[in-house]
């Protein structure tokens, strides 16, 4: 223990001598004994800690980890080293971001036996912050290199960009003296790669142009850097003067921004300026056509206009103010309808917007007031232009002046109505007298001439329904229609109709599908007039057929007829005028039947009044089916 303590005695001597932080420990407990003045400055301590133990003289929680350092190696016996640590465990006050070669070595006695240890810190900052400049400075230096590849890769892509461009690029000095012009540009002025050395930019200008750029263009160019506008080249061979629009810009010098250069661009306006002579012959062309158009839509006598997709007037020929109260402008867009008559408007409208959101034709009857404070009737008919994927471009539409026609129609029905009333009295009579001729002379066993009262009395018949079909069509297009309704079985009413046409149907079986059985309210004599004429019609233009189908259907909402037939068809465009009054199909056997083609016409105005719908599926040659539907809602 003597020798120890001389030992620890020269430790201490050589501690306190030495230029490095360095500090002594003895024993399990990690006893500081040595620790000089460049120590104790980190620690920011003073000499009364030495003789303490490290968890004594070290409590607070900045320098654990120098404890943590000093048991480590106590208890394993293992040295510690470790270049340019930065030192963590030193307190508040110490100086911060230093570096450190950090030792912790083992003190064995003679006989080989632990008795302490000796920490040293060797102050490398300098060393490390050197160290770190070197490679700051060597990065950069690489950074700087690789900034500079990508300058001349990109200087190397520009000259290419600018060599390929199909634009007029030239690189002048502030004198105007060419430094660089590409292919294009030597191509554009008809000059070679030899004169283009020589060459200066007021050389290849015309003299117009040379102008300019002495007057207005270089001064603004030395102002703002840059001008962009209209010049002329002149082609260096022919002497062709061609139209460019030309950039201008002073390139400048980075460090003292003195301009040095002017760099240019030029895009040769030849094919634009042809392509605008085109545009304005075709523009004057279209013009011409216009006024044409105009001139022709202006001396049709009818109405010719025009709209956009959404049903707006754009347009209206000069024959609106012929006829019209309103001028032209106000009557453009939806203006024209404050003329239409209030019974139409509803009808005339629902219509207009079907056919603007399907594209099918529009075609309509209504009044509109004139200028002379009276309602006239026009046929409104209006096509859809569509584009290839059948978009609707415009509507074409005229509007032609039917107010005589209809006068004329009901002039007629006038004459129909009374003819037909006239003619029913004595038709009937001679149709009584027929049937008494008839009879007295079958009592009398003159059959010949009673066989020939009877086909007197078919015809007289015949006469009689043409008769009564006249009478209804005048009644229907005078609004004179008469509806009687009453509650009825609708099933009941059905078989009563089929019995009673089954009778005179001598070559036809009538087979029935009635799956509706309820009562209805409606006109029972109307509906069965309907019926009579569906199978009537089945059985005349089936001939060849041995039987005809009578369906029935129905739910909560509406009841639905259906009538089909195995006979010639109709075709698909003539399927849709077959209510109309007094049309009959045409085609090869169509007119051997006969008939005023008013009975389908009749139909579909009782099925109208009633509220319901009809309507005919057919195919050429296969047959036809015509339906019926009457609605169930509102039945008290």
């Amino acid at each position: 223990m003597t020798s120890f303590n001389s030992e620890q005695e020269l430790f201490k001597s050589l501690v306190e001598a030495s230029p490095i932080p360095t500090a002594v420990y003895i024993g399990k407990d990690i006893t500081i004994v040595a620790a000089n003045q460049g120590m104790l400055k980190l620690w920011d301590k003073d000499a009364s800690l030495i003789g303490l133990p490290v968890r004594e003289a070290f409590p607070a929680a900045s320098l654990q980890n120098l404890t943590a350092k000093l048991e480590q190696v106590s208890h394993s016996g293992i040295n510690y080293h470790q270049e340019n640590e930065t030192v963590a465990f030193m307190i508040a006050g110490s100086p911060e971001g230093l570096h450190f070669s950090h030792t912790i070595n083992i003190l064995k006695d003679a006989a080989g036996n632990q008795t302490g240890m000796i920490q040293t810190l060797t102050d490398t900052t300098e060393l490390v912050l050197a160290r770190q400049k070197i490679a700051d400075a060597e990065a950069d230096l690489s950074s700087a290199r690789t900034e500079e590849m990508k300058i001349k890769t990109e200087l190397q892509r520009l000259g290419r960009m600018v060599d390929i461009s199909e634009d007029f690029c030239n690189y002048c000095d502030l004198e105007g003296n060419t430094i660089y012009l590409n292919a294009a540009g030597l191509k554009l002025i008809g000059m070679d790669k030899k004169r283009m050395k020589s060459s200066n930019l007021f050389q290849y200008h015309s003299a117009t142009s040379v102008q300019t750029i002495r007057d207005i263009i270089m001064p603004q160019l030395l102002r703002t850097g840059k001008w962009s506008g209209k010049l002329e080249l002149t082609h260096q061979q022919t002497g062709e003067v061609i139209p460019i629009h030309k950039q201008f810009f002073i390139i400048r010098e980075d460090i003292t921004d003195r301009p040095i250069a002017i760099a240019g661009i030029a895009r040769d306006l030849r094919p634009e300026v042809k392509a605008g002579k085109a545009l304005d012959y075709k523009n004057t062309q279209l013009q011409i056509a216009i006024r044409e158009l105009e001139f022709l839509a202006n001396s049709v006598p009818v109405v010719v206009w025009t709209s956009d997709p959404q049903g707006q007037l754009d347009y209206i020929n000069q024959r609106w103010y012929e006829k019209s109260p309103l001028p032209v402008k106000r009557a453009l867009g939806n203006g024209w309808a404050d003329t239409i008559h209030p019974e139409d408007e509803k009808r005339a409208w629902a219509a207009w917007r079907e056919c603007l959101k399907t594209g099918i034709p529009y075609q309509i009857e209504f009044r509109l007031l004139d200028k002379f404070g009276e309602y006239r009737w026009w046929m409104v008919r209006a096509i859809a232009l569509k584009d290839d994927n059948q978009h609707i471009i415009k509507w074409y539409g005229s509007n032609i002046d039917i107010t005589e026609q209809k006068e004329l129609e009901k002039q007629k029905d006038n004459f129909l109505g009374v003819a037909s009333h006239e003619l029913k009295t004595p038709v009937t009579s001679i149709k009584a007298y027929a049937q008494v001729m008839e009879m007295m002379f079958r009592r009398a066993g003159d059959t010949k001439n009673a066989e020939l009262l009877a086909k007197m009395d078919n015809q007289v018949n015949r006469l009689s329904n043409l008769i009564g079909d006249l009478l209804e069509v005048t009644k229907i297009n005078t609004g004179r229609l008469q509806l009687t309704l009453t509650k009825f079985s609708f099933n009941q009413m059905v078989e009563e109709v089929i019995e009673e046409v089954q009778r005179t149907a001598l070559n036809h079986a009538i087979h029935k599908q009635l799956d509706f059985d309820r009562e209805i309210t409606g006109d029972k004599e109307r509906i069965c007039q309907v019926i009579i004429n569906l199978l009537t019609n089945a059985i005349k233009y089936s001939p060849d057929s041995d039987h005809i189908i009578l369906s029935t259907s129905g739910n909560e909402h509406q009841l639905q007829l259906s009538v089909q037939d195995f006979g010639i068809g109709i075709r698909a465009d003539q399927q849709p005028r077959v209510f109309e009054q007094f049309y009959r199909v045409s085609g090869s056997r169509e007119h051997t039947f006969p008939g005023l083609g008013l009975g389908l016409y009749i139909s579909a105005e009782i099925i109208k009044h009633l509220n319901g719908k009809i309507w005919v599926d057919s195919a050429e040659g296969k047959g036809s089916t015509f339906c019926f539907s009457l609605p169930l809602l509102n039945q008290q």
